[in-house]
């Protein structure tokens, strides 16, 4: 059963929203990215999983668990349908760190119509520094916030590219085009990704949590938490220390 409360209070929401607007968006995208951790712990530990709605809320709102892009841009589809908000999904690539030539697509993507008529894209499934707040979907159209300035641009063969202001220059994050999308179009991709020896998602874990100052990750045997400007280290070197802190910092208890 796909219970609406229960998936609000897992993203720390008491009160089922009055109305599907802008404001409400970005209330439900803020505190699901500072709830929900993005992770990839299964697919480090081959343990096979569905994207299946009902499998994904099982695993996040029941067992209290992550997921990654597949997992949580399509639970949360189902959650903004639910209450009202027209979704229309899209698939992508990931620029950002990408090896040269071009990415295959991997990326699930949202575009969300809010009550005033007005069109964002939405994501609670990057791992990495990512917008917290829907980002309006107008070209050349600049947004700042806690997380970083943003925008989204055109190209001939990427269609819409997401890009972040970093070092005083615009940096490509990932693209789509606007085909719409249906669950089983990211099958395959997913299968990929959870078992292609040329997947880099089987070679360390990732695992992040937006918090109000910053984020915390684990990548590999590297723990960080930034805090503002402030970064803290810890070298993980063995399963109890790594399975402690994924209890301890993200709630993912296996």
């Amino acid at each position: 059963m796909f219970d609406i409360d229960a998936y609000l209070r897992r993203i720390g929401i008491s009160e089922r929203p009055a109305e599907p607007s802008y404001r409400t968006l970005a209330m439900l995208q803020y505190a699901h990215l500072t709830h929900v951790p993005y992770e990839t712990m299964d697919i480090v530990r081959r343990v096979p999983f569905s994207i299946a709605s009902d499998a994904v809320y099982e695993k996040v709102v029941v067992r209290g668990r992550g997921g990654y892009c597949f997992e949580l841009n399509g639970l949360f589809t189902r959650l903004l349908r639910e209450l009202g908000y027209p979704v229309t999904e899209y698939f992508g690539r990931f620029l950002r760190d990408a090896d040269p030539g071009i990415p295959m697509r991997r990326h699930r993507v949202l575009r969300v119509t809010a009550s005033d008529g007005c069109d964002y894209i939405c994501d609670v499934g990057v791992g990495g520094v990512c917008p917290l707040t829907p980002l309006p979907f107008v070209p050349h159209t600049v947004t700042s916030e806690q997380n970083g300035t943003w925008r989204i641009e055109t190209y001939p063969f990427y269609g819409y590219v997401v890009e972040e202001y970093k070092r005083g220059e615009w940096r490509q994050y990932y693209c789509f085009t606007l085909d719409p999308c249906a669950d089983i179009d990211y099958e395959a991709a997913d299968w990929y990704c959870q078992t292609s020896p040329h997947s880099f998602f089987r070679d360390r874990p990732i695992v992040a949590l937006q918090t109000e100052t910053g984020r915390r990750t684990l990548s590999g045997d590297m723990f960080r938490v930034f805090d503002g400007e402030r970064v803290e280290e810890i070298c993980v070197t063995d399963t109890k220390t790594r399975d402690r802190l994924l209890k301890e910092r993200f709630g993912i208890v296996f």
